[in-house]
This record gives structure tokens, sequence and C-alpha cells, in this order.
């Protein structure tokens, strides 16, 4: 392995240990309060959507098309592995099809 290669997988791994720390280390300052827990409940959903959103936009009417279906079925159905399943699934017919 390249000397430069191994240290940017060091210094990545760091920066990740170091916030992961420092996100607990901080947390752990703040006055638990109940208004800090249901904001600290909706981190996950929301982290996923502004990771999720943006490419729909910047992307074709295939991955708009398949995420409404994955939405779709999530709601109706409550099941992550079935939306998981049809939203490959969607995403493989339209990008077939446009």
């Amino acid at each position: 392995m390249h000397l430069d290669a191994f240290l940017t997988i060091m210094g990545m791994s760091l920066a990740t240990y170091a916030t992961r720390v420092l996100g607990v280390w901080f947390i752990s300052r703040l006055k638990e309060s109940e208004r800090l827990k249901r904001s600290i409940a909706y981190l996950p959903g929301s982290v996923l959507i502004s990771i999720v959103l943006p490419p729909l936009f910047h992307k074709g009417a295939s991955e708009a098309l398949a995420a409404t279906v994955t939405l779709i079925s999530a709601i109706i159905f409550k099941n992550l592995i079935i939306s998981m399943l049809l939203g490959m699934a969607s995403i493989i017919l339209f990008r077939g099809l446009f």
C-alpha cells in the first residue's frame, strides 16, 4: 500500500472517530430537556432526507418516480424490506423506460 493512501485512510478514520467522540461529549454537556430529546429523536430522519432529496432534484424523472414508488410503498406496507425491493425494482424499470 502506498504511504499517501495509508495516511489518507488513517486520517479519515481519525476524523470519523473524532466527530463521534466529540458529538457524544458535547451532548453529554447539555442539560437534558424534553425539547432536546425530541430534537435528537428526529435527527436520523432529517439526516437521511438531506442525503436522499438533493440527488432527486439533480437526476431525471426515473429517480423521482422511483422515490415516489418507494415512499408510497413505505406508507402503505410499513415494511422496510418491501419498500426497498419495490424502490430497487422501480428504478430498474424506470431507467429502462426513460
